[in-house]
């Protein structure tokens, strides 16, 4: 009886201690995919806006109200020259949104085109704001079109900066975004499509690949935040080809998502290690328990029958039993007593032997 409830009290123990253990690795690895998430995210926001930054304009002379083709022409190559990410460059009037320069890497006479005041780039830029495209692909290759407006020291709009930058330049941002061995991150565009992805993933996932029909990825687009902070969505992945622990959040402004996705094999890896400990420590604790309660059964058990025995024999007139009686427990009063009963008997035998 003794083992039996040992056993359940050490099967309820075991099955708590495991919940325990699976929940605070649960949160740890959400504690964990959002922390890189968080970083992540303000290392893209810290790279578009430096980027953004870096591409206005301020004439130094207050009463310049226009610039001509060959300064136009210097500030486009020197930016080009300065920003590898940059494809094209161009330099735009204000007033009808006519390409007055334009350089494009690679070529040396690049056509002038006709962008329009309707442009979304030219409409912000003419309003002083800065701009920033959402992405489009070419040759595979994610791109944004920038634009911000050239002013003097007055403020006045006399042209605009409008350029496309090529994104393969956030893979270095996030290539060793990782977890584990198994554990990746990924940055898709407002309309699903991956920009880059961590080093993991290099043969798994190339750019450009539509996302927008993965549950999970349309949830972060859609709602901006999935699941709540410090937990963690469980699902399977199409990326991974498994369970995952998946978060995810937008960047502000952008509409670009940050996913991390660590799968539940390897997360919970250090679970089934404790575990397995737990298990081998309650079977040794379990087999203690048994060696001991039989030890005890033999201890209490020998002497009873001992007593059986005396018990027996003393029915049949043998008197003369001797029974141990240096244990200090309840077992041992009871053979004192006993053995007490005996002599009495064994007195009242004689009395009646003399008295006949």
């Amino acid at each position: 009886m003794l083992s039996l409830v040992s056993v359940l009290a050490l099967s309820i123990l075991g099955y708590l201690a495991v919940q325990t253990v699976t929940l605070a690795r649960q949160q740890n690895v959400a504690e964990l995919e959002w922390q890189l998430t968080n970083q992540s995210v303000d290392r893209l926001r810290k790279f578009i806006d430096d980027k953004i930054e870096n591409f206005r304009i301020v004439v130094a002379d207050p009463n310049v109200n226009a610039i001509g083709y060959e300064q136009q022409t210097f500030i486009l190559e020197g930016h080009l020259a300065g920003d590898s990410s940059l494809v094209e460059l161009s330099f735009i009037q204000p007033t009808d949104g006519f390409e007055t320069a334009r350089v494009v890497r690679g070529y040396d006479k690049p056509i002038h085109r006709v962008l329009g005041l309707d442009e979304p780039a030219v409409v912000a830029a003419l309003k002083g704001e800065n701009y920033f495209g959402p992405v489009f692909f070419s040759d595979n290759e994610p791109r944004i079109v920038l634009a911000s407006p050239v002013t003097n020291q007055q403020g006045v709009v006399i042209g605009l900066l409008r350029g496309e930058a090529n994104l393969t330049t956030v893979s270095p941002l996030v290539a060793q975004a990782n977890l584990g061995e198994s554990g990746y991150l990924y940055v898709v565009d407002q309309s699903g499509r991956v920009i880059a992805s961590s080093s993991v993933l290099s043969n798994r996932l190339s750019r450009g690949t539509d996302l927008k029909r993965q549950p999970f990825v349309s949830q972060v687009l859609s709602t901006g935040l999935a699941p709540a902070l410090n937990t963690a969505t469980i699902y399977n992945s199409n990326i991974a080809r498994e369970k995952v622990f998946a978060v995810g959040r937008t960047i502000p402004k952008f509409g670009w998502a940050v996913v991390v996705e660590w799968p539940e094999a390897e997360a919970m890896a250090v679970v089934s290690e404790v575990v397995g400990r737990l298990v081998a420590g309650t079977f040794i604790l379990l087999l203690a328990l048994v060696i001991v309660s039989l030890w005890l059964a033999r201890k209490i058990t020998k002497p009873l029958r001992q007593l059986t025995t005396a018990a027996a024999q003393i029915g049949q007139g043998k008197f003369d039993v001797v029974l141990p009686t240096a244990s200090q427990d309840e077992v041992g009063e009871l053979a004192r007593s006993f053995g007490t009963m005996t002599q009495g008997l064994k007195e009242l035998e004689r009395l009646k032997d003399e008295f006949v």
